[in-house]
């Protein structure tokens, strides 16, 4: 027999005391060496126990949520089947147990209170790729607008657009210059319609066309000839310096855009868009407009069971987490098969060691089957 059991720490310190080991746990989370190494395996131990044999504390009697039923007159014109259908030759498809480890069986809901336990019938386990109808997510979007200033690669961008459960989010890449004035004329520059060329940042430098006057300093900013697509915005995008048409000393203020983006998020939306303006963002841009969006259709691939029975009730194995709920014989295996992992980490253990350890686990699953 075991001690009172109220949390998974419990159950660890009565494995370490089998592999006589000195130390103990507070908790799971507690840092120690043997919590670490404990909470590896915990879950996964417990959950392939409870699978093993059929405990009476984790069984389950649940009448099942049917999601599907063949049609009454079979697949015949003008009925074929469909997937909107349980697969071929299964009348009912039901809603998997959130809970079940296991299903053990499945059986007819009972015509009357007195029920003496029906035998079980035949069923199957499949997943089903199931369509929500008034559910999407965002497939693609393009670029309408760069905005007027105040983008960096990196930025995320939150959408307004549509009708969203899940907020689509995006994330640029690139920037580029969309506009720029005069922050130093510089000197010595060649006078007449001139091209000047940005000079710091990482990625394809732009190119503005500028007027230098007869003085040879730039005195205004015509266009921007090359937008540039930068991965790293430049130094000081106030004062960044350029060259070309003999040019000394002088330095734009450039004004940066959204040049490229990813799909960071893609949202849940019930009510689409195909045009979205900025929401919010994580750097100071402005402005960015987004168009011609495209939606997929959200897919949940889910386990289902199907069966011939109407109004199926499943007997399972659910999956049981609170130690103070579980038997004395479930826990004494536990232990048992959690001692025999962690002893050779914890303490080295030995094929002596190991083979007593696999016979208390052996020993307390048949015990507790049997009754």
């Amino acid at each position: 027999m075991v001690a009172s059991v109220q949390n998974p720490a419990d159950i660890i310190n009565i494995a370490l005391r089998r592999m006589g080991y000195k130390l103990r746990v507070g908790s799971l989370l507690d840092g120690s060496e043997a919590a670490s190494q404990a909470l590896d395996i915990y879950a996964q131990t417990r959950d392939e126990l409870l699978r093993a044999g059929e405990w009476g504390f984790a069984e389950r009697n649940v009448s099942l949520t049917v999601l599907k039923t063949a049609p009454a007159g079979g697949y015949f014109p003008p009925t074929f089947w469909s997937n909107t259908y349980p697969p071929i030759p299964w009348g009912y498809e039901y809603a998997y147990p959130d809970d079940c480890l296991k299903v053990r069986a499945l059986k007819p809901a009972p015509l009357f209170l007195f029920d003496p336990d029906p035998q079980p019938n035949l069923y199957a386990i499949a997943n089903d790729d199931v369509v929500s109808g008034s559910e999407y997510y965002l497939a693609s979007l393009a670029l309408n607008g760069a905005g007027t200033s105040g983008y960096a690669p990196n930025d995320t961008i939150n959408l307004t657009g549509g009708t969203q459960t899940t907020p689509a989010q995006l994330m640029v890449t690139t920037t580029k210059v969309v506009s720029a004035t005069v922050a130093a004329g510089g000197s010595g520059g060649t006078p007449g319609t001139q091209t000047v060329t940005g000079t710091t940042g990482t990625g394809t430098k732009f190119e503005a066309s500028v007027t230098v006057s007869g003085g040879g300093a730039i005195t205004a900013v015509l266009s921007i000839t090359v937008a540039g697509s930068y991965t790293v915005n430049p130094t000081d995008t106030t004062q960044e310096p350029v060259t070309g048409a003999s040019l000394t000393g002088a330095k734009l203020n450039v004004s940066m855009g959204v040049n490229a983006f990813t799909i960071f998020n893609p949202g849940v939306f019930t009510a689409q868009s195909t045009t979205f303006t900025q929401a919010s963002t994580s750097g100071s841009g402005t402005g960015a407009t987004f168009q011609t969006a495209t939606y997929t259709a959200l897919t949940e691939n889910q386990r289902v069971i199907l069966a011939n029975i109407p109004d199926a009730v499943c007997v399972y194995t659910g999956k049981v987490t609170d130690p103070a709920l579980m038997d004395v014989d479930f826990i004494e295996a536990f232990a048992a098969a959690l001692a025999r992992r962690l002893s050779p980490v914890l303490v080295g253990g030995n094929m002596i060691q190991a083979m007593a350890q696999d016979e208390a686990v052996s020993t307390a699953v048949a015990a507790r089957e049997q009754g």
